[in-house]
């Protein structure tokens, strides 16, 4: 036995033991991935510990004494050390409680030769535990100890195992499950991307009764990191030893899905979504989307539509079965008419879908975008960026495929038979960088055939959810005040602007901006095609409004 092992061995059987000192018991892990250490000696309290400790390696949970009664001092020296001289590392512990912990030993000793640099650190898992909290259970925690590696989410099936588990951090307390082999995947943060699917091979390793640590080790690059070892993840169980590697396998069967409340019928513009008579989405409103969501595949799925506040799932008044494609990913549109009158065409209310959806672009920098036409009354549609065309022909209904734009401005043409009409992109500005969304044709064409329902526009979601961003109509296509198809009086206004239309179409709603361009009076309710101009000071200003789907500005003055 080496003079320092035995030191080892005395300080852990009968070593000095302040009066008062608190017994830690701890398990240290070595997840250092630094080619230059072949093992690493720890000191505790400044006498040798764990002798040559090697790189995925834990040792047994052991009982060390604090000095003073609350602090420990660990030091980190290579594998050949003599003494505690020899650290290069180290950190003064202090405890609260004297629960048992695990220690993981985190990061890169050498300065150069890594991308990303991270130096050595110690990681404190508190209230680790021993044994499973219940008996035939497995229980596990995971630690992400991968220097180049992404904050993470831990996914299995539809359970959230670990959420934004960033370098050095641990999920948030152990998961407890029935010993058995299943799948475990690492996503991004937002699941959208699959990074890897690992065997979960519990009972395979005899874990029942047990509880382990999981932790993410190596290099996803190992080109950029000296070549050293490649990622994976490695379990440690209390008894210490040579951790073992999770496999890699093949994916789960699931597939991701997002909905749309699409539909502009005032009866049915917020409802409720359940999913196999579970309620997932509540008082879902019109013009918003969910984020996409994980979903079981090649299992028959019932989605159901009840008005909202609804009780149960026996409120609804839409039901659709499906089995969704393993891999594939999906958006469902709610669109049509619920209302029995009031609307022309009364189109029948429907979930669109699609599963050739997407959540990111498919190059960096990027935007790309699909267009799906969700307004009942609109004819065929074109859509143009810059001459380029990106749908042609689109009916109610459809979904087109994704085109890439980059993530800047853009103008897009619309054109329903004779008339066209632009709308400002500005991609960049709206935060959709390698994004993929959806472009959605939402509202009435005709108001004033459909309850006087939402006007007619191009309205964006975003894979996170939320509600939908309007792309406005390009301020390009302005109408002088000497357009004849509509007049404003009396022009000075006192209280009450009055519009009149040659068509005697319906106006909604008009901004005011003053002669510096600046909004006064945004998205204003009108009566009666009449604006309440009495809360506007003396001066000069232009109204603003959409008129058959243009925006129309006209001068006036209080």
């Amino acid at each position: 036995m080496r003079v320092k092992t035995l030191l080892a061995v005395l300080f852990l059987s009968t070593g000095a033991i302040d009066a008062g000192a608190q017994a830690i018991k701890m398990q240290f892990i070595n997840n250092c991935a630094d080619v230059s250490l072949n093992g690493v000696d720890i000191y505790v309290n400044g006498i040798l510990a764990v002798d040559n400790l090697n790189f995925r390696t834990a040792t047994i949970f052991t009982d060390y004494f604090t000095v003073p009664v609350n602090k420990l001092e660990i030091g980190i020296a290579p594998a050949t050390s003599a003494t505690v001289n020899d650290t290069f590392f180290s950190r003064s512990i202090t405890f609260t409680t004297p629960t048992p912990c695990i220690a993981v030993i985190n990061g890169v000793r050498s300065a150069s030769g890594y991308s990303p640099y991270k130096k050595m650190s110690i990681d404190i898992l508190n209230n680790a535990v021993l044994n499973a909290s219940v008996s035939g259970n497995t229980d596990y925690v995971f630690m992400n100890g991968s220097t180049d590696a992404p904050t993470l989410d831990v996914r299995s099936g539809l359970n959230m195992v670990g959420n934004d588990l960033a370098y050095g951090n641990f999920t948030a307390g152990y998961t407890s499950t029935p010993t058995s082999d299943f799948k475990i995947r690492l996503t991004n943060t937002t699941g959208s991307k699959t990074i890897n699917t690992y065997n979960a091979d519990f009972a395979t390793k005899n874990l029942t009764n047990e509880a382990c640590i999981i932790v993410s080790s190596g290099f996803m690059d190992p080109s950029s990191n000296s070549n050293g070892a490649a990622f994976g993840l490695w379990l440690a169980t209390p008894n210490g030893g040579q951790m073992t590697q999770l496999q890699t396998t093949t994916p789960e069967a699931l597939s991701r899905a997002q909905f749309i409340n699409n539909c502009a019928d005032t009866t049915a513009d917020t409802v409720d979504v359940y999913l196999d008579n579970t309620r997932i989405l509540d008082n879902f409103a019109f013009r918003t989307a969910s984020a996409f969501m994980d979903m079981t595949a090649k299992t028959a799925h019932d989605i159901d539509i009840a008005p909202k506040n609804s009780s149960s799932v026996n409120d609804k008044f839409y039901h659709l079965s499906i089995s969704l494609d393993s891999g594939k990913k999906y958006i469902f549109l709610a669109d049509g008419i619920q209302s029995s009158k009031g609307y022309t065409p009364a189109l029948p209310y429907v979930l669109h879908y699609t599963k050739n959806a997407m959540e990111d672009a498919a190059s960096t920098g990027n935007t790309d975008v699909c267009f799906a036409q969700g307004s009942t009354d609109a004819s065929l549609i074109d859509l143009k960026e810059s001459g380029n065309t990106l749908v042609s022909g689109a009916s109610y209904g459809s979904f087109a495929a994704y085109q890439p734009l980059g993530a800047t401005y853009h103008r897009l043409s619309l054109t329903q038979g004779s008339k066209t009409t632009d709308y400002d992109a500005d991609l960049g500005n709206l935060g959709l960088q390698n994004l993929a969304v959806a472009i959605v044709a939402s509202g009435f064409v005709t108001q004033t055939a459909n309850s006087n329902g939402p006007y007619f526009g191009l309205w964006v979601a975003l894979p996170s959810g939320g509600a939908l961003k309007k792309l406005p109509i390009s301020e390009s296509v302005f109408k002088l005040a000497n357009n004849k198809d509509f007049k404003i009086w009396p022009n000075p206004v006192q209280n009450s602007l009055h519009i009149s239309t040659l068509d005697n179409q319906t106006i909604l709603s008009a901004d005011v901006l003053d002669i510096t361009g600046r909004t006064v009076l945004q998205n204003q309710k009108l009566s009666n095609n009449a604006l309440n101009t009495s809360s506007l000071a003396p001066g000069n200003y232009v109204l603003k409004f959409v008129y058959q789907g243009q925006i129309a500005a006209l001068r006036f003055s209080k």
